[in-house]
């Protein structure tokens, strides 16, 4: 009784010492928060390719070589426990800065466009993605239900900037979620396992001075069936524009 009793004091104690210290922190300094991206774009990515030509799609900038790969539908299933296929366009994205160099790169700087087309698609960031998705049949995986992108109200999705809220009044993109399965909602816990993956391999963001590679999320939207895909962003401060084969 006497070593349970010691236990209980010990925890609260700690909990009162980690409460003082969560009240006196101050906020994050600029370089804090430089830190902070740098260590997200070294922990979450995917292993660059040996160079930017070896992606379906390449171009060069002054400072920065970008590469960009669409996914088959079979290697999406590959690649992820979580099923994309029937809501997302996946794309492999390799980013490769000169020596010497540091590129800044962020979700919301990349844009998906059918050729020709008038509008464009930001990416999903991976905690909205989670949020639209239930389980399915497939191993535990999921696939999406309801409707995101066009057309929705305050604290819908913004297809251009792939976050929750805001107003649209874009309605000439058409995204295609299929129907919701008749299975259960997935708990707190699959939604995180599901985020994690989805971060850990989406494109880093933050600052980076080495080659980086991942994967961005795109609102699947229809096309004509020989219409093309092109990727378009912005990379140290020039816009570019990569035809998708």
């Amino acid at each position: 009784m006497g070593k349970v009793l010691n236990a209980i004091l010990f925890g609260a104690s700690s909990l009162c010492m980690a409460c003082r210290g969560y009240a006196g922190q101050q906020p994050a300094s600029p370089t804090q928060h430089q830190q902070e991206n740098q260590a997200d774009a070294s922990t979450n990515g995917i292993k660059p390719r040996a160079s930017a030509e070896r992606y379906a799609a390449q171009a060069r900038l002054k400072d920065v070589g970008i590469g960009a790969t669409l996914l088959t539908a079979d290697e999406v299933l590959r690649v992820f426990t979580t099923d994309l296929n029937s809501c997302c366009v996946v794309l492999e994205v390799g980013l490769y800065p000169e020596t010497g160099r540091s590129l800044e790169i962020a979700r919301k700087d990349f844009s998906l466009r059918v050729a020709g087309s008038d509008s464009a698609v930001k990416p999903f960031s991976p905690n909205l993605l989670a949020m639209t998705l239930k389980l399915s049949p497939r191993g535990g995986s999921m696939t999406p239900h309801g409707s995101v992108g066009v057309g929705y109200g305050v604290g819908g999705a913004d297809p251009r900037t792939g976050q929750l809220g805001g107003h649209s009044v874009d309605t000439s993109a058409e995204v295609s979620l299929g129907k919701p399965p008749s299975d259960s909602q997935p708990s707190e816990l699959d939604r995180q396992l599901m985020e994690l993956e989805l971060t850990k391999k989406g494109l880093p963001e933050g600052s980076v001075s080495t080659p980086v590679a991942g994967y961005l999320y795109f609102p699947l939207t229809k096309k004509k069936k020989r219409a093309r895909r092109q990727l378009e962003c912005t990379l140290a401060g020039e816009k570019i524009t990569l035809a998708l084969p």
